[in-house]
């Protein structure tokens, strides 16, 4: 099930460590975890090794961006939910979003990297790591206006 736009179509998979590259038209059109593990690639018949670069994929660039990571020990990057850890909770991440996907990173330290299966636009860049230390929010002239009367 890659997409309604390539049915029909011939794609070249290409596994890079843990992730599974769908390329068509000389472009990657969908990264994915791979459906097998890479033990059992050379199993596999007709599997041969990459010779070429990765094509490119979107006109998206490398961008960092910084999330909070929740109880449940997952951040939300470009509508996409990312589990780092529960023993992540509570933490400010730095997640680069690259074209084929995220690395997630503590502290100049790689915690996880994930497929990139969107390519929604990134439309928040930094998080505040508690409510208490937001910055105060400043009064409108509405809000004082309602509060006299």
């Amino acid at each position: 099930m890659l997409s309604r736009t390539l049915a029909g179509s011939r794609v070249v998979l290409r596994m890079d460590e843990h992730l599974l590259h769908v390329i068509s038209g000389g472009r990657v059109v969908k990264t994915m975890p791979p459906p097998i593990p890479p033990g059992r690639l050379p199993l596999l018949k007709g599997v041969r090794a990459a010779t070429e670069a990765l094509p490119p994929s979107g006109p998206i660039g490398p961008v960092t961006v910084q999330r909070l990571v929740n109880g449940n020990g997952r951040v939300m990057v470009a509508g996409q939910y990312r589990r780092i850890g529960a023993v992540h909770s509570g933490k400010v991440v730095n997640v680069i979003v690259e074209d084929t996907h995220f690395r997630i990173v503590y502290d100049g330290e790689e915690l996880a990297v994930h497929p990139r299966t969107s390519d929604k636009p990134v439309t928040r860049v930094k998080t505040w790591p508690s409510r208490q230390s937001r910055p105060p929010r400043q009064a409108s002239h509405e809000d004082t206006a309602s509060s006299k009367s």
